[in-house]
């Protein structure tokens, strides 16, 4: 089939996970991946397009590098996608189901006390330190931010652990959209907290992990009901909120809870190549969570 064999790994869910047709348009173009905006009943979803050796991305095709090209020079013409099949102007790919990747996380947190926190505060340390040798003076870009919005970090990751949907969308929308760029330093952060979260949603009991579910839930459709952020933004942490995320943070957060002791370097990497400082923001909000739950 045409464009088949141009197509190295994907990742669709949610309102794009459709077989009826959808329509849109070029959103964003950089030199790596291009976002399209298609419309869905719930409202806009972003597909995005990148160039083969970037890692996966959720509601992501990764393509040849002479497909991605071939793309671009259709940046002009609308996306059409109906079932598995997408067209660019002249181009068309196929979304094989064999190249389907799960961007979610596969390992959560059997252990529960006080030797699950200690080996956690261990994690932390080690990643602090490698940050600390790999980055040195560069931080975050919520460091340029007012501090109230680091507070209000750690007062949301609070209430991820112990609070109710109401005090932890309170909390989210005093951050949401906070920062410059497509994907603003406060949303990058909430999605690496997220993550953590997703591991360790077990950790206070059953009962808080279906209140984690909950909550997400309620995080995603508040996104759909107000412009809190910006388009690509709502993408990444919509697709968090339903327990999806990028290749390498799934990575990180698996390793959380893992026996290996040894950091996870090239995942790692491919966080802090994010954009500017979206890998950094976003392990900002790693270590917040970490934090939070190692306590």
């Amino acid at each position: 089939m045409p464009g088949s064999a141009e197509v190295r790994c994907l990742n669709i869910g949610g309102e794009l996970d459709t077989k009826e047709r959808l329509e849109g348009e070029l959103h964003s173009c950089f030199e790596n991946a291009m976002n399209y905006l298609l419309r869905t009943p719930k409202g806009p979803r972003m597909l995005t397009f990148l160039k083969e050796g970037m890692p996966l991305l959720p509601d992501s095709v990764v393509v040849s590098r002479e497909f991605f090209s071939r793309i671009k020079v259709q940046e002009n013409y609308d996306i059409i996608k109906k079932d598995c099949m997408v067209r660019i102007g002249r181009l068309e790919a196929v979304l094989d189901g064999e190249a389907a990747c799960c961007l979610r996380i596969g390992k959560k947190q059997k252990e529960t006390g006080y030797a699950s926190r200690i080996k956690l505060q261990e994690k932390k340390r080690k990643l602090e330190e490698w940050l600390e040798q790999k980055e040195g003076s560069i931080k975050s870009d919520l460091f340029r931010l007012p501090v109230r919005y680091r507070q209000a970090m750690t007062e949301l990751a609070e209430a991820f652990c112990f609070g109710g949907t109401e005090e932890t969308l309170y909390w989210f929308l005093k951050v949401a959209g906070a920062g410059k760029g497509l994907t603003p330093a406060c949303d990058d952060a909430v999605i690496g907290m997220l993550a953590v979260m997703n591991v360790f949603s077990g950790e206070f009991g059953e009962e808080r992990e279906k209140g984690s579910r909950d909550i997400a839930g309620e995080l995603e459709a508040l996104l759909d009901r107000k412009e809190l952020t910006t388009q690509v933004s709502r993408k990444y942490l919509q697709c968090a909120c339903q327990g999806r995320f990028a290749q390498p943070l799934c990575v990180l957060a698996e390793w959380l809870i893992e026996d290996e002791e040894e950091i996870p370097e090239k995942a790692l990497g491919q966080i802090l190549q994010t954009g500017h400082t979206s890998g950094r923001d976003m392990l900002y909000g790693v270590l917040t969570a970490m934090e939070r739950i190692s306590e």
